[in-house]
Parts: C-alpha cells; sequence; structure tokens
C-alpha cells in the first residue's frame, strides 16, 4: 500500500509538474540566447530560472499535499485507504522528498553541462577572479559546507514545511481553511528570524570560507563595520553562521516528523 500512495501521488501530480518542468526548460532557452549578447547577464537569468522552478515546484507540492490530505473533495481518496494516518503522512513525505531532490540533481547537472560548454570561457574568467585568491584549504572549505547543505537541507525544509501545513490544517485554526498553513508559516517564520538573531549574540560561529570555529558573534562585527566603516569585519561576518543555528534545523526537522505522524495518525483514527 506504501509504493500504491507513491505511484498515486506520481501519477497525480506528473502532468503539472510535467508543464513546471517545461516552462523552466523554455526559460532555460531564452536565457541561452542572452549568451551570445550577454553571458554575464544570461548567468544571472539562468540562476534566477533554477531557483523559481525549485520554488514552484516545492510549492505546487505543498499545496497539493494540503488539500489531498485537509481538502473536501480532493482528499476523498486519500481519506478512505486502509492505511494508517503515519504511513501516509511518511508516503507523502517520501515522495515529496524525493522530487525536491529530483529538481536539485537537474538543476545541478544542467548547470555543470552548460559551465563547461556555453558558458565555459566566462566560467573560467569568474573563477579566476572570485576564487584566484583563495587557498585550496578556503576552497575545500566552503565547497563541503555548501555540498553538505545542499545534500541534507532540503529535507530538514520538507520535514519543516510539511509540520506546519499538518498544523495549520488542525484543531481551531484548520477551521480557516488554507489561510491556517499561511498563518502558522508566518508566525514560524517570524520566531525562527528572532531565535536566529538571538543565535548569533550567543553561539561560536562557522566560519564555511576558512572552516574554523569562533567564539565571537557575528551580529557584533556586522554593527561594528556599520560604525567604523571596518571592511574586515564586514568579510568575517558575512561568511560565518551561528552553530546553534546549523543544529536548529535538523532538529525542528525531528520534531516537525514526531508532530506531523502524531497529528495525521490521530486525524485519519477519527474519521475512520
Amino acid at each position: 500500500m506504501f509504493g500504491k500512495i507513491l505511484k498515486h501521488d506520481f501519477i497525480r501530480t506528473r502532468f503539472l509538474l510535467l508543464i513546471i518542468t517545461g516552462a523552466a526548460v523554455l526559460a532555460a532557452l531564452l536565457s541561452l540566447l542572452l549568451s551570445f549578447l550577454m553571458p554575464v547577464m544570461a548567468v544571472l537569468a539562468l540562476l534566477a530560472t533554477a531557483t523559481l522552478y525549485l520554488l514552484a515546484v516545492q510549492l505546487y507540492l505543498y499545496i497539493d499535499f494540503y488539500f489531498t490530505t485537509f481538502g473536501s473533495k480532493n482528499a476523498t481518496w486519500t481519506h478512505s485507504i486502509p492505511v494508517s494516518g503515519r504511513q501516509l503522512y511518511f508516503a507523502k513525505l517520501l515522495y515529496i522528498t524525493l522530487v525536491q531532490y529530483a529538481v536539485i540533481v537537474l538543476a545541478v547537472v544542467v548547470g555543470l553541462l552548460l559551465s563547461v560548454t556555453v558558458f565555459s570561457n566566462l566560467w573560467a574568467q569568474l573563477s579566476a577572479e572570485v576564487f584566484g585568491a583563495a587557498e585550496i584549504k578556503q576552497l575545500s572549505a566552503m565547497t563541503g559546507f555548501f555540498g553538505l547543505l545542499l545534500l541534507v537541507y532540503p529535507a530538514f525544509s520538507v520535514a519543516t514545511t510539511l509540520a506546519l501545513i499538518i498544523i495549520g490544517g488542525n484543531g481551531r485554526i484548520g477551521r480557516l481553511g488554507f489561510v491556517g498553513p499561511v498563518i502558522v508559516y508566518f508566525v514560524y517564520t517570524v520566531a525562527v528570524q528572532i531565535v536566529s538573531l538571538g543565535l548569533y549574540l550567543v553561539s561560536p560561529v562557522y566560519n564555511y570560507a576558512t572552516g574554523r570555529f569562533s567564539t565571537s558573534g557575528t551580529l557584533i562585527d556586522q554593527f561594528t563595520w556599520a560604525f567604523t566603516g571596518n571592511t574586515q569585519a564586514l568579510e568575517e561576518a558575512s561568511t560565518t553562521m551561528p552553530v546553534l543555528l546549523l543544529i536548529l534545523s535538523p532538529l525542528l526537522a525531528i520534531a516537525g516528523v514526531w508532530i506531523s505522524q502524531h497529528l495525521m495518525h490521530e486525524k485519519l483514527d477519527l474519521q475512520a
């Protein structure tokens, strides 16, 4: 039954996913036309296309998850299958996560192919200017840091966002319909921003350009730059992240999975 849920979700969503992918391909081809006139603008346009493509796929899958779980008409099949709420949740979590990683892999592969073909000269020039003065240790630290984020953060993001949708679709706030998850997401975003701001003051920081840890707060460094014009402080602040903030993301994802499977199990049990 777990596989049937995945198959059903794929069949139901593949048409619009293909439309979104087709629109992204068309936008990418139009961007490539700029490469003959303005190569830099073409690169920026392709980056914007890749970003919007990922966001569009995410938004569609999240909206689909809400209406097939909490909607009155679209959730008929979901609520009629003989599975527990936990099984249903984990199946949908897996499907959305796999699709998101597929989109990321597609964007990365296309980007790498373009960087060694159409934009090979521009890439060589930018690499020399941006990375020319950097040490091998710095490059390896940055590559490892962003590679790790690209590998694990999408899964954390899906787990957290689905939790917000499920929380917003349950209880009294769920009576507001689709507005419920939007309110929960807004409150969550504001709360995370406030917590992140506080972590900059109290947490040790990790400099992903050098691969080193420091006890100095980057927020203080930014204020120092603002009032004294210290460019070195700004450079250090722009390449650092609070260690506790890096730990916060997986903790929120784990909490989101636990809350989600619990609420989904209760919801389907009550409807059974």
